[in-house]
């Protein structure tokens, strides 16, 4: 994991040295700094590949210079439900926590803006990104699930569903358990980006006042 508020990579308007100048992930490519690549192998390849990096831009390119908190404030404001149900207090591992989990995965909440729509498109194209969350903050409530991670018919649908709420869950407990932790370190600090890399996918969560964009990849695989 690596929350920050402040950027850990050299983050560059250029895409990475050897990408074609025309290539659609031209704007989503960040510049790694060389000694973090170092600390940091990955050894299934010998560069990057994902199409959003630690730290870089998650916005298209009119929005590069906003945070990710500055564009989703911009949105209308949500629908604000009553969520007690949710807040209640109880064992997140009991059957009453499994509840709160599948009601998180299955509700939906309001639409993103059209700027998080645009970004959605451009994630979802790479062919490493097997999936895209946009959640609510803190319900944890899916607004959007994109990508061949989460396709609601066809054959394994009832598996990808499982799957949905199962990530659901994990990513609110990274956040919950993070941003609590982040807090206890520096209390003028807050989280601003966490990046998980399993033996399988990578997940990289952005967290904004009011959203969750989540992203799950295939970092073998070329963006």
């Amino acid at each position: 994991m690596a929350p920050s508020t402040s950027p850990l990579v050299s983050i560059m308007q250029s895409s990475p040295s050897g990408a074609a100048g025309d290539s659609p992930a031209h704007s989503m490519h960040a510049r790694l700094d060389p000694a973090a690549i170092a600390s940091h192998p990955y050894r299934k390849q010998t560069v990057p590949g994902s199409p959003m990096p630690p730290s870089s831009s998650l916005l298209p390119d009119e929005y590069e210079g906003a945070s990710a908190d500055v564009t989703f404030a911009s949105a209308a404001d949500d629908d604000r439900e009553d969520d007690d149900d949710q807040d209640d207090g109880g064992d997140d591992h009991g059957a009453n926590g499994q509840r709160r989990d599948r009601e998180g995965a299955g509700r939906k909440g309001a639409a993103p803006p059209p700027e998080v729509e645009h970004t959605l498109t451009k994630l979802t194209s790479h062919k490493n990104v097997t999936g895209c969350l946009i959640l609510s903050r803190p319900e944890t409530l899916v607004i959007r699930a994109e990508g061949p991670a989460f396709e609601p018919g066809g054959p394994g649908a009832l598996e990808r569903s499982d799957r949905l709420v199962k990530v659901v869950r994990m990513v609110r407990r990274v956040v919950d358990v993070m941003t609590k932790e982040v807090a206890d370190t520096d209390e003028t600090d807050d989280l601003g980006f966490v990046r998980i890399r399993t033996k399988k996918y990578e997940m990289l969560i952005s967290p904004s006042e009011k959203y969750l964009l989540v992203v799950l990849q295939d970092p073998t695989i070329a963006p």
